[in-house]
């Protein structure tokens, strides 16, 4: 462990896998128990099964920050497939420890840990995301995760030492308090004996009152009155002594009496502690005992170790004597082997079914040799075959990196095509909608490439009159200025040198074809590229004044008289 504090939680997250076992595979375990059940070992251990990749697995995208200690990283092995089955059986990179059980409720319960599956408090609280499971031993110790064995018995024995010597101490202040209270009973004793005395001369005093009383009434004359008067003041004062005396007594019986019952009180206090500490004191001389009887066995079984380590170091050197042997002829055998096949191929074959496949190649390259003919012209002939196939392959990349381009560009071309479309579409409507605001219409044009349809609407902003849905509804003039404002919102978005409209104006009437030809003609003035107009009417121009950038020419009059094409065969060839 990196620190000893997380011992007891970290071995209540491991539980049994402590004491268990792990095989690379099932061959070892079947091995191992054989080898236990030889020892007769009970309980038998847990064995677990798993491949050695001696790596340690990537749980950076499984772990919590940094920050947080979890089970791995206080964890030290050099063994990394034992960290791997700790990893796999008990998630020990998602664990998380905490110092106390309010940290780990506030920290797992409210989810602010992420890739927390759990944490374990230092005494072996488990809390969960939505469970609390407190160690319902108080008194828990560390077995497996310790310093070592001997440690942890030489800990032990200091323990019982202090113990005893606490022990020593406590009957050391038992037996003063025995004489103290044995001194105490004496004292006690003289003090009631005295005191028994002081009754009895107190009695002997009344006694001898009552009798001096009577005496002092038969012989009252007046010869002894002064002698007895002398008598009663000498007993009074001895009596008042005497009184005095008995008070200051009983004081100190009174005295010594509640020191008595403290000390009786202390006594019992000191006998309780002493049982007390005698309670964990027989666990600890158990636990002294169960640590001799391993120490003992671990003894005898480094003895017989220790015999057999004899007898394996003597079986060690013929063997490594063999095994130099064996290295030569390894070491001549792989040089023959490298000439044959420079890389090394790990195998768990045996050395019989390596030759009987070398063999059964040998007989299919005879076959081959007499199918197929000389390896020497097939090598040739392969080496030609590979580089043109490289060659061919480097084509065949290079071919399939410029379609990728190709498909890219594509691509992003279609997606400039798609959002300059909509942008000509939005600004012809825009403009369309302009035109129409212009002479008070509304309308909109609606483009829909996916059906490849386009809808004109249109219609005068008059009050109470119903927005028509099409434009059949209108005029013929209304839909021939539609019309013009359609096409202005096209030349708008579209660039061409020629532009060119015929009879735009035939359905019109006055207003609106003056309206219109204004249009145009103002459109065709604010054109700053090189683009010729050309409007072609039926109609009379004369209202229209000539320019520096406008002309207008007028073609003749069609000739009203003029003949058929049969009609004009016919005089041509008139025998016909």
């Amino acid at each position: 462990l990196a620190d000893s504090k997380y011992a007891i939680a970290v071995e209540h997250c491991l539980g049994l896998l402590l004491t268990s076992y792990l095989c690379d595979n099932f061959d070892d375990q079947k091995k191992l128990s054989n080898i236990f059940k030889n020892l007769q070992v009970k309980p038998k251990p847990n064995i677990i099964v798993q491949p050695f990749i001696n790596k340690v697995y990537d749980t950076s995208r499984y772990s919590p920050p940094p920050k947080f200690t979890t089970v791995l990283s206080v964890l030290q092995s050099s063994d990394y497939d034992v960290l791997n089955c700790l990893i796999d059986q008990r998630k020990i990179e998602s664990t998380v420890l905490f110092n106390n059980t309010d940290e780990g409720l506030d920290w797992v319960q409210n989810k602010t840990v992420p890739n927390c599956v759990k944490g374990i408090t230092l005494r072996g609280d488990e809390i969960f995301v939505n469970k609390y499971y407190p160690q319902p031993n108080k008194n828990v110790t560390v077995r497996y995760l310790a310093v070592s064995l001997e440690s942890q018995i030489e800990s032990e024995k200091r323990t019982l030492d202090q113990l005893k010597q606490s022990l020593n101490t406590l009957s050391q202040r038992e037996n003063e308090a025995e004489v103290e209270f044995d001194n105490i009973d004496a004292s006690l004793d003289k003090y009631s004996a005295k005191n028994k005395n002081l009754e009895y001369e107190k009695s002997v005093n009344i006694a001898q009152k009552e009798s001096l009383e009577k005496e002092f009434r038969l012989l009252c004359s007046e010869e002894n009155v002064a002698v007895l008067k002398e008598e009663v003041e000498i007993s009074e004062q001895q009596l008042a002594h005497r009184s005095k005396d008995f008070e200051e007594l009983n004081k100190k019986f009174q005295s010594q009496k509640t020191v008595t019952t403290e000390l009786s009180n202390s006594r019992n206090e000191i006998v309780s502690s002493i049982q007390q500490l005698l309670s964990p004191l027989e666990k600890h001389e158990e636990e002294l005992e169960s640590f001799n009887q391993i120490k003992t066995s671990s003894e005898q079984q480094l003895l017989s170790y220790n015999t057999r380590l004899q007898e394996f170091e003597s079986t060690i050197t013929e063997k490594s004597n063999v095994l130099s042997r064996l290295e030569q002829d390894l070491n001549d055998s792989l040089d023959k082997a490298t000439q044959l096949c420079s890389e090394r191929i790990e195998t768990r074959r045996t050395v019989k079914n390596i030759e009987n496949e070398i063999n059964q190649i040998f007989i299919r390259i005879k076959a081959e040799k007499e199918i197929r003919g000389d390896p020497v012209l097939l090598q040739d002939k392969y080496t030609k075959l590979k580089t043109s196939y490289i060659e061919k392959k480097q084509l065949f990349d290079s071919a399939t990196h410029l379609l990728c381009k190709l498909r890219e560009m594509v691509v992003s071309r279609r997606r400039a095509f798609i959002s300059f479309r909509l942008n000509m579409a939005s600004r012809a409507n825009h403009t369309f909608k302009h035109r129409l605001s212009l002479q008070g219409f509304s309308g909109d044009i609606v483009f829909d490439h996916k059906n490849h349809t386009l809808t004109i609407t249109s219609c005068p902003n008059k009050p109470n009159k119903v927005t028509p849905g099409s434009n059949k509804q209108l005029s013929g003039g209304e839909r021939s200025f539609t019309t013009i404002c359609f096409i202005l919102a096209l030349w708008q978005s579209i660039e061409a040198p020629f532009r060119c409209l015929d009879e735009f104006d035939v359905y019109m009437d006055m207003v609106n074809r003056r309206i219109s030809m204004d249009f145009l003609l103002k459109y065709a003035n604010d054109t700053k590229t090189f683009t010729q107009f050309i409007f072609l009417t039926p109609l009379n121009m004369t209202n229209i004044a000539s320019r520096d950038n406008v002309t207008i020419f007028r073609m003749p009059d069609p000739d009203r008289n003029q003949l058929t094409l049969d009609e004009n065969c016919r005089i041509q060839n008139p025998q016909n």
